[in-house]
């Protein structure tokens, strides 16, 4: 009933998150078939498929009232219980599949097993693409799943290699940015897929803070938007562009931590580095949140960014006056507008789509060059 009030309001797109470690019990022998009617009927309703191999966070936000590390000993426990209720709406809409995956967080023989009957079973029926997101994922691991061949289970990855040149595994430890770093994982996926797998793209999604902001410099933020776009844009596969990232937009700075919606967020602050003083806690919120990635988009320089007319449901960051569509729309040499010209250059490029990808000064700390031919 709930996704069928989201796909009502328009938002038809279909999550099914693929839980490891033994968390949940919602998929196994018993209630197959339950399940394969649930993702025909999703299909059918949205013919979009989203499959989500993830670790505890979403877990931890549908179990926070029975996990004490979010609701004891610290001052934001009711705001977290209250937090993962409420997306207990959202949870109800996932479909949470496990088969006893191992504990481990990235993609193994059981997955595999799982997957398979379900493509059997149901994406086959549809002309559907399935694109899996997992962590610690390697390009020989991967191509056990996306070969182009008889055994391929899925199309495509979600890396997240590209996502940690600023990083050490996650955005809440953050190091100075490291173009080799970036270099390495570009071309390690590049190279390891050549010829025998397909390359999802993408520098910005949800999970991470802005791109401008972590790889590039705020204080040059049309020259660095453009820069990361050429960066990947380029490159052999589909590339993906998040919302907001085809103008620039950058990370937001709230005054306060309880501007902050995203519940890892908020267990960072009241439970890391809790002997630092509230500014430099702040400042690790700053660099990290993903809540960055998750103000409004900044349509104009209207009220609340042109995003509506009523209440925002999060708040705006204060930079949209310099930086929204309705500007950049009317600006030549915008942001917007070079993303276009990309794109259209890349449609146009036959190279682009099934050439041969080549890197150049791979010991380069300053330069990232690249060739398709």
């Amino acid at each position: 009933k709930a996704y069928r009030a989201f796909c009502d309001a328009g938002l038809k797109d279909v999550m099914i998150r693929l839980y490891p470690g033994g968390r949940h019990e919602m998929l196994n022998e018993t209630n197959y078939e339950e399940v394969q009617k649930d993702i025909l009927d999703w299909l059918k309703l949205s013919g979009r498929v989203r499959i989500d191999n993830t670790d505890s966070d979403y877990t931890e936000k549908v179990s926070a009232t029975t996990n004490p590390t979010l609701t004891e000993g610290s001052s934001n426990g009711y705001y977290m219980m209250e937090r993962a209720q409420e997306r207990q709406t959202y949870a109800d809409v996932m479909l949470l599949i496990n088969k006893r995956f191992g504990t481990d967080w990235t993609l193994n023989a059981n997955l595999t097993a799982s997957i398979s009957d379900i493509k059997r079973d149901v994406f086959s029926k549809y002309d559907c693409m399935t694109l899996a997101e997992s962590p610690m994922v390697s390009p020989k691991k991967a191509l056990e799943y996306i070969t182009e061949d008889d055994s391929q289970v899925l199309d495509m990855i979600i890396q997240f290699n590209t996502q940690e040149a600023d990083c050490f595994f996650t955005d809440f430890r953050h190091l100075p940015f490291n173009l080799r770093k970036m270099k390495r994982a570009f071309s390690m996926w590049q190279n390891g897929l050549e010829g025998k797998g397909w390359n999802m793209l993408y520098i910005e999604n949800h999970d991470h803070p802005r791109m401008v902001s972590r790889y590039g410099s705020e204080k040059f933020q049309r020259e660095s938007a453009k820069m990361l776009a050429v960066s990947y844009l380029f490159q052999k596969g589909t590339p993906f562009i998040y919302q907001g990232q085809e103008i620039g937009m950058t990370n937001w700075y709230p005054s306060d931590p309880e501007m902050y919606e995203d519940v890892q967020t908020r267990w960072q602050y009241f439970n890391v580095a809790t002997k630092k003083s509230p500014e430099k806690r702040l400042k690790r919120l700053w660099d990290g949140s993903r809540d960055s990635a998750r103000t409004p988009v900044q349509w104009s320089a209207e009220e609340n960014a042109g995003f509506t007319t009523g209440k925002p449901w999060f708040y705006v960051n204060e930079n949209y006056k310099e930086i929204n569509v309705a500007d950049q729309e009317k600006e030549e040499k915008s942001v917007l507008n070079f993303y276009r010209e990309a794109i259209k250059l890349r449609k146009s490029l036959s190279c682009v789509r099934h050439g041969n990808y080549t890197e150049y000064g791979k010991l380069s700390s300053s330069f990232y060059t690249y060739s398709r031919e």
